[in-house]
This record gives structure tokens, C-alpha cells and sequence, in this order.
């Protein structure tokens, strides 16, 4: 398997957004934990909703904004959307039970990652900027250890003997396995 540096992706509307979500569902395996980066409105929880949609989700998908975590069955296991918007500390997500949910394998999309602190690491940021009429996904490994500062929860780096994507930053370190959902090239609002 290629070692995924960092892909793009341009997103026209909400039909690219979810079928950007479908091969992505098609590709991750648990345990993984996914970093959603963007501004309000950029495409975040449509993205997980497409993804949840993909694994086998009938029923209804709530955002976790006031909830903090949403979980869900699905056919690759459990499913964890995490909304950290509204933690005040690291402390406060310790006592909301928010490190509980990387305790155990399962897929873990976490939007607002940064008030975390670092207390987490993520295997994949998945980051949705605003670009003309629609949006841009960039998807990019995070390094072993990733999410800086004290981190209280590894990533859920694989031990896979092939398959395993490796940092730029740590030859020697296995990643865990996701190919790449993106085209080989990047595609933009005119192509």
C-alpha cells in the first residue's frame, strides 16, 4: 500500500460531500480515531452522517453538539461522533466519560479537536475549508503521538504486519491501514 502524505479534494455541494463520506466508510477499519477540522457549516457532521449512512445506519443521526457523543452500530463495528465544541478543559472531557469512548476499539470522529488540548491523538485529520461555492477536504495522516502537548489517549496505531502507513516523521513506525478514498490527483471547482 502507498504511504498517504496529504490528499485534497474539492467538494461541490452536499452529494459530493456524502459520496467523498461513502468511499471513505468503504476504506476505514477500527480502531481509528479522525480529527475534524473546519468552521461552522463546513461539512463536518454531514460528513460523518454520510459515512454512518454508508456503514449501515437507518435510523436517525443527531448531531452530538449539546450531547457530546452520539454512538452508533454499524457494520464495521461501533461508532463514536464526538463534538467537542462545548468542553471548556481537557478536564471537563474527563468528566463528560469523553476518554472512554478510545478505551475499546471502534471509529472515532471527533469534530472540534483542538479544545481537547492534545489530551487525544487522532491517525487522520480530515480538514473542510470553504472554497468558492462548495468546500475543500484535505485528509492527512497524523504522526504517532499526534495531537502534541501531554497526550492522555494514544492514537490507535495499527501493529499490522502490511498495510500499515507510515509518518514521514517515523520510518519505523506502523500506522494504521486506510487507503486513500481521494482520486490520485487533485480536483478542483474547474476540472
Amino acid at each position: 500500500m502507498e504511504t498517504i502524505v496529504e490528499s485534497t479534494e474539492y467538494l461541490s455541494d452536499e452529494a459530493a460531500t456524502l459520496a467523498f463520506a461513502q468511499r471513505f466508510a468503504a476504506t476505514v477499519e477500527s480502531p481509528c480515531s479522525v480529527a475534524l477540522i473546519g468552521d461552522l457549516g463546513a461539512g463536518k457532521t454531514t460528513f460523518v452522517r454520510g459515512v454512518l449512512r454508508a456503514l449501515g445506519v437507518t435510523g436517525a443521526i443527531k448531531s452530538p453538539t449539546y450531547a457530546l457523543v452520539e454512538s452508533y452500530d454499524t457494520t464495521k463495528g461501533e461508532v463514536h461522533h464526538l463534538d467537542a465544541y462545548r468542553i471548556e478543559s481537557v478536564d471537563d472531557f474527563e468528566a463528560r466519560g469523553g476518554f472512554e469512548y478510545f478505551e475499546s476499539p471502534s471509529i472515532r470522529f471527533v469534530e472540534w479537536p483542538e479544545r481537547l488540548q492534545g489530551a487525544v491523538s487522532f491517525d487522520w485529520e480530515l480538514r473542510f475549508d470553504f472554497e468558492n461555492e462548495g468546500r475543500r477536504v484535505t485528509i492527512s495522516p497524523v504522526a504517532p503521538g499526534g495531537g502534541g502537548g501531554d497526550t492522555r489517549v494514544a492514537s490507535s496505531s495499527g501493529g499490522e504486519e502490511d498495510g500499515g502507513l507510515q509518518s514521514d516523521s517515523d520510518s519505523n513506525s506502523q500506522r494504521h491501514p486506510l487507503p486513500n478514498p481521494l482520486p490520485s490527483r487533485e480536483r478542483g471547482p474547474n476540472q
